[in-house]
């Protein structure tokens, strides 16, 4: 993977929990808590630093594409930009849940206040996929300078597989390692 692009991948990654987290200070690092996340490609010493500090590393594969990417649309399901007060964030929550789970049930809960403050500050969209009134999955993208990245996009097991053409990559992707530690390592 190019450089340049690595470069802005650490910025993202340096951006997106500083509105959220306490920030640790440990010697020439500024850590912050509780997620830790970095391109290994640009600091390999780290994960064994993590590791030998003894947070819990997840590693990751890091999917990179360079422009557009288009999708055949589901015929009878709609995809919505929701904010905390729409009446259809709890439900695209509850699937996405759901469909992480695997159980297909769709329990529908208040909004979670941490997500509903994100969305509001603009650190955070909540996308929600319905079929009529039923909420069929959903995710959320976090977007910093010119990256976004997707995260928690699930959908309910009974929707899987109906759009019928799978992804293909595309000359523009590139693929990395994206590493995270969840810490500190005395679990506080």
């Amino acid at each position: 993977m190019p450089a340049a692009v690595l470069h802005v991948l650490e910025r993202f990654y340096d951006a997106v929990p500083r509105p959220v987290a306490d920030e640790h200070v440990v010697g020439p690092f500024s850590l912050f808590v509780a997620t830790l996340a970095w391109v290994h490609e640009m600091t390999p010493a780290l994960l064994g630093a993590a590791r030998a500090a003894g947070m819990r590393v997840l590693e990751q594969p890091l999917l990179v594409i360079d422009g557009p990417v288009r999708g055949e649309p589901v015929q009878g399901v709609k995809v919505s930009i929701l904010d905390p007060d729409d009446p259809w964030f709890s439900g695209a929550r509850a699937a996405v849940a759901a469909g992480f789970e695997g159980t297909g049930v769709v329990s529908i809960e208040p909004v979670e206040q941490w997500i509903a403050a994100r969305v509001r500050d603009g650190l955070m969209r909540v996308v929600g996929a319905f079929a009529g009134q039923v909420p069929v999955g959903g995710g959320t993208h976090q977007r910093r300078s010119e990256v976004s990245e997707l995260t928690g996009i699930a959908t309910l097991p009974s929707w899987r597989h109906r759009c019928g053409s799978e992804h293909h990559p595309g000359a523009g992707e590139r693929r990395s390692h994206r590493r995270c530690a969840h810490g500190p390592p005395d679990g506080r």
